[in-house]
């Protein structure tokens, strides 16, 4: 059975397969909504991953689908099951932009995590302090505009994400790579500026964690997508 590590991972599983088990079956999406007695946006939605589905459901859709490998039904149960969980960021829910949320439980799910900052430290290894000011700034560019109790929500998402990532026994392996004006832009002020240099200091010596510096002397480049 395929390993699931939470939610996210497990409903972006679970979407692909549904849509594939439609297909093989040589169903459309209005065949299966209308023979589930359910609406078309309902299905849409389940195989897009916006919604969770819950078990009975699924065993529902894959009898109509005609899957007989039990251990295949067993794992997108598993899948729907999993889905469901409820998450810490879920408690956000109201104000947490969808690909905000999205991001979050594939950074909490991740084995791998790679950075690379131009101009300031990234989030999963802000100070408190520093954060804060990252979030305040943010806050004032067009079309992000948050008020005093949105940048205080802001800035706990981000401390809680540091803790769930960083605190995990599985930690993920994580491959900074800061440009070095990174560390000179004074975010929240100089004193602010130093202790995020010793914090990054610190969290540089923990197992898994490789943090580099791209210095002026290197000159210019141009980032590339991998292909």
């Amino acid at each position: 059975m395929t390993t699931v590590h939470g939610p996210t991972v497990g409903r972006r599983r679970l979407r692909s397969a549904l849509r594939r088990a439609r297909d093989a079956a040589g169903l459309t999406q209005e065949q299966v909504a209308a023979a589930m007695d359910w609406s078309l946006s309902k299905l849409i939605r389940i195989e897009a991953g916006s919604v969770s589905i819950s078990t009975n459901d699924v065993k529902a859709l894959l009898g109509h689908y005609r899957m007989t490998d039990q251990s295949q039904i067993d794992e997108l149960v598993e899948l729907a099951r999993v889905s469901r969980r409820r998450t810490w960021w879920s408690q956000y829910k109201d104000t947490l932009p969808s690909a905000y949320a999205s991001y979050i439980g594939l950074e909490t799910e991740a084995s791998k995590l790679s950075f690379f900052q131009p101009s300031g430290i990234p989030g999963l290894l802000q100070t408190e302090s520093y954060a804060r000011a990252a979030v305040t700034a943010a806050s004032t560019t067009v079309g992000d505009t948050m008020d005093d109790e949105q940048i205080e929500v802001r800035h706990a998402i981000r401390m809680r994400r540091q803790k769930e990532v960083l605190d995990r026994p599985d930690r993920p392996d994580i491959d900074v790579v800061l440009d070095e004006a990174a560390l000179h832009r004074q975010t929240g002020g100089p004193e602010s500026l130093r202790e995020q240099l010793v914090h990054l200091a610190e969290v540089g010596r923990l197992p898994r964690v490789t943090i580099r510096v791209l210095p002026f002397t290197a000159g210019d480049y141009a980032l590339r997508a991998r292909s």
